[in-house]
């Protein structure tokens, strides 16, 4: 996700599964799911499937909370979460810069962000 300085990567997977990551340098989260298509500009993210859950942790402006579902819409080359202008996920990973402080001082782009 832009314009944060915790890294937040969400990978979509082939096997319509995905996951994301919360990567600050001091503090660590994420989750994992199923991707279900609803048409060919938005995607739902539902709790993993056969996990006997019905929801799972997400990430909305600079909080974690269990969601029961996230609407996705494909926009032109990036993912934008309806209805906030917070949300917007682009191609490629970001990693945390950790600086001399507790927390990350920045981000940079990077091939291979950390998944937890």
């Amino acid at each position: 996700m832009v314009d944060r300085v915790d890294a937040l990567n969400l990978a979509l997977r082939v096997d319509h599964s995905f996951r994301w990551s919360l990567s600050g340098c001091d503090t660590f989260g994420g989750d994992m799911g199923r991707v279900m298509v609803t048409s060919k500009s938005r995607i739902v993210l539902l709790p993993q499937a056969g996990s006997g859950k019905n929801t799972f942790l997400w990430v909305a402006g600079i909080a974690v909370s269990q969601v029961p579902e996230v609407q996705l819409d494909i926009a032109d080359k990036h993912l934008l979460e309806p209805n906030t202008s917070e949300q917007t996920w682009l191609p490629g990973g970001v990693c945390s810069i950790c600086g001399n402080t507790l927390g990350p001082t920045g981000q940079e782009a990077c091939d291979e962000p950390r998944f937890f």
